[in-house]
């Protein structure tokens, strides 16, 4: 499933990867004699590494919090202005940040891309977004969960 958009309810707090959930969401929360029309919401969004520092601003704060806390010498600033303005430091602060955003699995949404419209079909439990039948991703069992 893809992770760079999201979806959800106009003005909902939280968002899911596949307008399936959301359809989901909101029809276990409705009675079954509610129209069935409602607008779910396509955002993009920011990848997490737009959250972070950058590789710069983690050095900098790196070399204050040794100088605040590390009970250094007063010559202790050039040996760590050196250090962390190694290059090697700074590919290894990249990669640092890059391995942490790679492992947030959650996403913050970004631009507002386009309003999709759902609407009934046939069958109550599956209503059209957009007028497509097909949105519905696969629903796959765990063996044991039937």
């Amino acid at each position: 499933m893809s992770r760079d958009k999201l979806y959800g309810l106009p003005f909902a707090e939280v968002l899911y990867f596949d307008p399936a959930e959301v359809v989901e969401k909101w029809l276990a929360v409705h009675d079954d004699d509610e129209p069935r029309y409602f607008e779910i919401e396509e955002w993009s969004v920011h990848p997490p590494i737009y959250h972070m520092p950058s590789v710069d601003s983690l050095l900098e704060w790196i070399g204050e919090w040794v100088m605040d806390n590390g009970e250094v010498c007063e010559d202790a600033p050039d040996w760590w202005d050196r250090a962390l303005g190694d290059g090697e430091v700074g590919k290894t602060a990249e990669a640092l940040l890059t391995l942490i955003a790679s492992k947030v699995t959650g996403r913050m949404a970004n631009k507002l891309l386009r309003t999709l419209q759902v609407t009934p079909s046939d069958d109550p439990e599956n209503p059209l977004i957009d007028g497509d039948p097909t949105w519905r991703s696969p629903i796959t069992t765990v063996e044991g969960n039937e």
